[in-house]
């Protein structure tokens, strides 16, 4: 079975597509004073979620 160049182009675009949307909907935002520890508990976690899908993208 063989995969054409264009197939090939479609899935990175697909994926820079998806990175992308990941950095829009869960940007990295700093710790502010007025942050409550479960607000920050939460939004580590996301960034920690996104980091790891980007690291899996980012694999070859």
């Amino acid at each position: 079975m063989s995969i054409s160049p264009n197939t090939l182009k479609f899935q990175y675009e697909k994926l820079d597509m998806i990175k992308t949307r990941l950095a829009e909907a869960f940007p990295a935002e700093p710790i502010k004073p007025t942050d409550l520890p479960p607000d920050i508990y939460y939004r580590a976690g996301q960034a920690s979620v996104v980091s790891f899908i980007n690291q899996l993208i980012d694999e070859d």
